[in-house]
């Protein structure tokens, strides 16, 4: 019994907290469990269980403030990994713009480090801790320290507890960070095990049917060398040639058609090409540019956040410095998808026609979190 209150308000708070706790089973807001829960509190504002299950339910309403509220108070009478985890979600959703928006999402990952602290082996704080830097690696201008993190926490989550292994979501979220760092064949996988987890929600079937729709368009680009006919490609090889011996008399870096390249990074190295393709297959993957080199060969050119109107013509010059190449086999349910592909993280990276885009061009990729609940 809580000091200073009577045996049966303690009761009825308990038979309260469990009626709520009950009607609060579901992923979906039930008016009658916040009634419950709400009085639950008022008869034992001690109890930081059913402040928990009240910030949940709010939480669930949307009413983030009253859920953030809800976890204060729960911590404010025990230090829990649930009400931690809780202000975890909940600040990263607060509506807040700019700084704000970014001193919210770095609190959130405190809060969420604090959790994982608490309990190591705890499955659902790894998985909280990931979405947080899920969401920090975009506010952060897509800083790739905080994409390792959350694929960490994410690859923990499943090893200190199994059933994270079940949680749909975890496999979507890790897909969406696995193919920004065109890991594709393991993003595919994990939209795989998340549709195969949860059949009736739509996200990871579609998501995978766009990746594989891409890489499937791009393979086909990529062989045909953007369906031009042997005389134009010929005269773009020309001019290629022709730009790389201009580019070689500057001396400003070592010029190289794709053979010359190594996978992995190129530093000190440049690359010359004329566009032969563009595609831009959905806002979640790259636009990819198709350069002819000077040996021919057809170069694939993702450019990761470029604005809406960025965009390069057929016949486009296109130099590249210090290209990152990667040499994709992706092997997916009996389709194959192979080709090589230099990464490019942002427009003003690239020379076009010569000229150096300009600030507009660049647009920074914002997210909110993807998962259909935590």
């Amino acid at each position: 019994m809580v000091q200073g209150l009577e045996g049966s308000g303690c009761n009825k708070a308990r038979l309260l907290l469990l009626r709520g706790r009950a009607l609060n089973i579901t992923s979906e807001y039930r008016p009658e469990a916040e009634h419950a829960l709400g009085l639950a509190v008022k008869l034992d504002p001690r109890r930081p269980d059913a402040w928990n299950e009240l910030g949940h339910t709010c939480w669930k309403k949307g009413d983030m403030d009253a859920a953030k509220d809800c976890f204060v108070s729960a911590l404010s009478h025990e230090q829990n990994k649930v009400s931690l985890r809780g202000l975890s979600m909940v600040l990263r959703q607060l509506p807040a713009v700019g700084e704000s928006r970014r001193n919210n999402v770095q609190q959130s990952v405190t809060y969420a480090k604090e959790a994982v602290e608490m309990d190591l082996n705890d499955g659902v704080s790894w998985y909280v801790l990931g979405n947080a830097n899920f969401i920090l690696f975009f506010i952060e201008g897509q800083n790739p320290k905080f994409l390792r993190l959350a694929l960490c926490a994410y690859t923990q989550a499943e090893k200190v507890d199994k059933r994270s292994s079940q949680n749909p979501d975890l496999h979507l979220n890790r897909a969406v960070l696995l193919c920004y760092e065109q890991r594709y064949a393991e993003a595919l996988a994990d939209l795989e095990r998340a549709h195969v987890l949860d059949p009736e929600f739509p996200n990871p079937l579609t998501q995978k049917q766009q990746l594989l729709h891409f890489l499937n368009h791009l393979t086909q680009l990529v062989t045909c060398k953007g369906g031009l006919i042997p005389r134009r490609l010929a005269a773009y090889s020309s001019a290629v040639q022709q730009e790389e011996s201009k580019a070689k008399g500057r001396g400003q870096s070592r010029v190289v058609p794709l053979s010359g390249l190594e996978p992995g990074k190129n530093p000190g190295c440049q690359l010359i090409g004329k566009v032969v393709f563009y595609l831009n297959a959905h806002e979640e993957l790259p636009i990819v540019l198709g350069l002819l080199d000077s040996e021919s060969e057809c170069v694939p050119i993702a450019v990761y956040n470029a604005a809406p109107t960025w965009a390069v013509v057929l016949g486009d010059s296109v130099s590249v410095q210090n290209p990152q190449l990667t040499k994709h086999d992706v092997e997916h349910e009996g389709k194959a998808f192979k080709f090589p592909c230099i990464r490019v993280d942002s427009p003003l990276l690239l020379l076009i026609n010569g000229k150096k885009q300009c600030a507009q061009q660049q647009a920074i990729t914002t997210a909110t979190s993807i998962s259909k609940h935590e």
